[in-house]
């Protein structure tokens, strides 16, 4: 059982405030939540939910201590941004998803085409190290549940590879991936992308709970919930070295997490920033 609260304002708005009224009291009445009477006690001292984050997104279902109302709430203010791929890349990535063989794979894969637009360059040359790591991990003899490790070698730790060189090519942040064991401030990941050339800020963190078709729960589960407090003790040092900037551009930061959390399921996070004192995962 839980108590509702109730929003702090029930006043009737207009014009385009009232959207952005009912989302301010959407995450208020988040905030009151875990500290109501009955729902104290509902809460492990490590949950996200009693330090001020909500989880939510495509295939997360609301704990069964939380207010469902609330939480539709909630899920009918959320923002989703898609990021679709360019046009001009589709003549490319058809040609490497329509080969039949490993070898006309790799050829249709080292024929890059050129573009002018660097913003386009930079989206065909991403795939196209994307490809390559797919076309390693397919020639690769080894087998993906052998162990953590092996895992991590074919196919977290090279897709990361490609992200964190995109993210340099666009962004000349200095962004590199560190693998196996990477030390934030407080503890131990497996992987981060850092920007080495801004104070060694870190993006994204990786968790990989054991090899690939994990079955194990437990772990999957300490590993979603110390990638959790590692994302916000990442945000935090970000508040920490720009401790002048505006609080509207502070919510525009978001950490990313990626999970292999368990069986063939891999989970992208992100945590942002929302001015009523809360977080969004």
């Amino acid at each position: 059982k839980y108590d509702q609260v109730s929003d702090d304002n029930d006043s009737i708005s207009t014009s385009s405030d009232e959207d952005s009224h009912e989302e301010s009291n959407v995450w208020k009445n988040w905030l009151k939540f875990p500290n109501a009477e009955k729902n104290n006690t509902n809460f492990h001292p490590f949950s996200p939910e009693k330090h001020k984050i909500v989880r939510c997104g495509h295939g997360i279902s609301p704990r069964p201590y939380l207010d469902p109302s609330l939480y539709k709430k909630h899920l009918k203010r959320h923002k989703v941004l898609r990021f679709p791929l360019l046009v001009e890349c589709t003549t490319y990535i058809d040609a490497v998803l329509n080969s039949n063989t490993i070898r006309i794979f790799e050829k249709k894969i080292m024929a890059v085409p050129e573009f002018e637009n660097n913003n386009i360059q930079n989206a065909v040359d991403f795939l196209n190290d994307i490809f390559l790591s797919a076309l390693r991990l397919y020639k690769s003899k080894q087998d993906l549940t052998s162990s953590e490790s092996v895992f991590n070698h074919l196919l977290i730790y090279r897709f990361m590879d490609s992200v964190a060189l995109s993210i340099q090519n666009k962004h000349d942040c200095g962004s590199d991936f560190i693998p196996g064991e990477a030390y934030l401030s407080a503890y131990k990941a497996d992987g981060i992308i850092k920007m080495i050339s801004i104070r060694d800020l870190e993006l994204l963190l990786v968790e990989t709970s054991g090899p690939y078709a994990n079955i194990d729960k437990t772990k999957s589960n300490f590993d979603h919930h110390k990638g959790t407090f590692g994302t916000l003790a990442m945000l935090k040092t970000i508040a920490d070295e720009f401790n002048y900037a505006q609080i509207d551009i502070f919510v525009n930061v978001k950490i990313l997490m990626q999970i292999y959390e368990i069986e063939t399921s891999i989970h992208l996070w992100s945590l942002p920033f929302k001015k009523e004192g809360i977080y969004e995962l």
